[in-house]
Order: C-alpha cells, then structure tokens, then sequence
C-alpha cells in the first residue's frame, strides 16, 4: 500500500486590520512619489520596458506599471496598446453583492444556539431566496469578537440574484 497524504485543515484568513492594511503597506512599500490616486491617465507609449503616461497634464515615465482600478477601466487604458487583454478585462463581470453587517446581542442565544455558531456560517442553496450567506465574523475571526455581541456579515444578490442592483438601500435592508 501507499502512503496517502493528509489533507491540512482548511483555514480562514484575514488581515488584523482589514484588506486597506495591505494597501497601505504596499504604498509605504513604493513610497508616495510613486503613486497617483483619483488621476486621469492616458497610456501614451508602453513596450517591455517602459511606460510612458499621461498624467492630468505632466508626462511620465516608468518600468513598471500597476493599474489599480476596475476590469474595464484597465482594458480602456490598454486598448491602443494590447487590445486582446483590453478586450478580455472589459469582458469581466462583476455581480453585484449587498453586504449587511449586524450584531446580535450574545444573551439572546442559548448554549446550544451558541455552539451551532461556532462555525463559518451558512450558504443559502435556494434559488428563490436573495441571501447567498451568511458568515459568523466574530466566530471566524478573533481580532472581531465582541464582548457582549455576536457579529455577522450577511451577503445577497450575485449571479443569480443580478436584480438587486435595482433596489434601494431601504428595499434591500427589508429582504
């Protein structure tokens, strides 16, 4: 027989101060002359080795190159320059997902209400049902637990549910 090999245990992970630390240590990391926010840019040249933008009204120059922004603003700044990426990061979809953060009081749950939180959460598999899931934030994550609360993190919509873009805060605050 062969040795089979032990699956590691799944892990959730998260930053202790929430995705924006990651941000701001990759801006530290790069230093603030070279970041531009909110700017309008223009890709005038761009070959293998160099960059050359159009920012508001200065020119710039520079080797590497990151676009943060959405899928489809990236490929209009690319499409003079490699229209078949241009072309595939307008294709992206993006669903949309309303996110609703909440906290229970922890004195409303029994013991065993209180162990069946000691989990991720759940997923909704019904079709009709607009919530996708839900995730137990305080259980997961520890940097999250409150004293006298329970936190949760509710998501709806997605493919599945796209019409929620159509619906007002108070509309959706209702589902």
């Amino acid at each position: 027989g062969g040795c089979k090999r032990q699956k590691k245990p799944l892990a959730t992970l998260s930053l202790k101060d929430g995705m924006q630390s990651f941000c701001e240590a990759l801006a530290k990391y790069l230093g603030e002359d070279s970041i531009k926010l909110e700017v309008d840019v223009e890709i005038m040249t761009a070959n293998p080795h160099n960059y050359e933008l159009r920012v508001n009204n200065s020119v710039i120059n520079c080797s590497n190159l990151i676009i943060a922004t959405k899928a489809f603003q990236a490929g209009q700044l690319l499409e003079k320059h490699n229209q078949g990426l241009a072309d595939s990061l307008k294709q992206i979809y993006y669903a949309p997902v309303f996110l609703t953060a909440y906290t229970l009081p922890k004195v409303l749950f029994t013991a065993k209400a209180r162990e069946r939180l000691e989990a991720f959460g759940f997923i909704s598999a019904k079709p009709d049902h607009l919530t996708l899931g839900t995730i137990f934030s305080s259980q997961l994550f520890p940097e999250r637990e409150l004293e006298d609360d329970f936190c949760f993190v509710n998501f709806a919509g997605g493919s599945r549910n796209s019409q929620i873009i159509d619906f007002t805060t108070a509309e959706l605050l209702l589902q």
